[in-house]
């Protein structure tokens, strides 16, 4: 059950994290584009 929790709690922390991550890497390689 805790092992469960504890998988639970590392996908949401993944999925907050990766979203900006890609957002800004996505911003990064687009003004890298238009220059």
């Amino acid at each position: 059950m805790v092992a469960m929790l504890l998988i639970l709690f590392m996908i949401i922390a993944f999925a907050l994290g990766s979203v900006p991550f890609s957002f800004i890497l996505g911003k990064r390689v687009r003004g890298i584009d238009l220059r």
